[in-house]
């Protein structure tokens, strides 16, 4: 694939109904949880905690496989020009 073909691809301009927006944001919400519940398991100390952020993990790993299941059932992509027009709203 050339750059041209690249570029052309990235910056193609797809539309996106309410509903995939929402599974979209939903995908971003659950990888945040992950990461968050990863980095609390790194800090806790006390074995009732490490339990607790192990219980977040393993949910938040289940919630975004259903998620992203989902987004591939629906045939839902991300392109550039979403995360771009996200990017704006912040």
């Amino acid at each position: 694939m050339n750059r041209l073909a690249i570029i052309e691809y990235l910056f193609k301009k797809n539309t996106y109904t309410e509903d995939e927006k929402e599974l979209i944001k939903s995908i971003e919400d659950a990888k945040y949880e992950l990461e968050i519940a990863r980095q609390n398991f790194d800090i806790a100390f006390d074995p009732q905690l490490i339990d607790y952020t192990i219980y977040k993990e393993n949910a938040a790993k289940v919630r975004l496989s259903y998620l992203l299941k989902q987004a591939k059932d629906k045939e839902i992509q991300v392109d550039a020009s979403f995360m771009i027009d996200e990017f704006k709203a912040i």
